[in-house]
């Protein structure tokens, strides 16, 4: 049986299909350079800006967005921030933002109003993050969820002016109280199991290697090393950059140097 060759065996999508607090959208790839980020598709084109831009490297978490997929037939939710995510990458991606859960008019999510009444929102540019790393939480847990879980998970979300204990304490009170109670976030246990502590990263879904075309650009999309290795010896003398997480855009590679690449591989 002859072997196909990484590059056939991608798929060329010239559309983008994914779903904006419930409202689909299609996405022309034709028209978007790979370096559109999320957050800027969401603000700039989709005028939804309640998802907010700060730092655009990842580092403040105001930008983030709560994103449901479908994996071995499951249901998985979880918090990505916008300004790190080329939107080329939300191919079948149900994403959920601030202003979908809740606002004045269809009335607020339970998380709105308990960061309001708690007071964890001074100057209320953080509080969409915050918002959406604690939706992303709650929807995302299969377990029921516990203080200490709380404590844990907002340390990607910056606060400069409440200093985090009305936040935290605003979502605390929508989880299960511990036992002996956490008198102080300072007080968090720390797991010293590591069979405990293991996530589950055995789960396997169904991928498919896919490409997009912009001008002289193309942008790549693979999920294994022998396919990223298979492109790069077939890539020969042109440039390209490597995308995982897309932490490399900002201050680490300055934009104007890392993004006039005839191949942009995300994988």
């Amino acid at each position: 049986m002859e072997k196909c060759s990484t590059q056939e065996r991608l798929k060329k999508l010239d559309k983008i299909q994914l779903s904006v607090s419930g409202v689909e959208y299609t996405v022309n790839t034709a028209d978007v350079a790979p370096e559109m980020t999320l957050n800027t598709y969401l603000r700039d084109v989709m005028n939804l800006t309640g998802t907010k831009r700060m730092c655009l490297e990842g580092g403040c978490g105001s930008c983030i967005v709560a994103v449901e997929k479908i994996v071995n037939g499951l249901k998985i939710v979880f918090a990505v921030n916008s300004c790190l995510v080329s939107v080329l990458s939300c191919h079948g991606w149900k994403i959920h933002t601030v202003e979908g859960i809740g606002g004045p008019l269809k009335g607020f999510h339970e998380i709105q109003t308990a960061l309001a009444h708690g007071n964890g929102t001074q100057c209320g540019f953080c509080s969409p993050g915050q918002v959406m790393n604690m939706y992303a939480l709650m929807e995302g847990s299969e377990k029921q969820l516990t203080e200490s879980t709380v404590e844990n998970s907002f340390g990607g979300v910056l606060c400069r002016c409440t200093g985090y204990r009305p936040i935290v304490q605003s979502f605390r009170s929508l989880v299960k109280k511990e036992k002996d109670g956490i008198k102080d976030i300072e007080d968090v246990s720390v797991c010293t199991s590591e069979d405990k502590c293991k996530t589950n990263c055995e789960q396997t879904c169904k991928k498919i290697n896919y490409y997009h075309t912009f001008k002289a650009s193309k942008w790549m999309k693979v999920h294994t090393l022998s396919d990223l290795l298979d492109i790069l010896i077939s890539a020969e003398n042109a440039s390209y950059m490597l995308v995982g997480g897309n932490t490399a855009k900002g201050k680490v590679v300055l934009a104007s140097k890392s993004y006039n690449l005839k191949n942009y591989t995300d994988f």
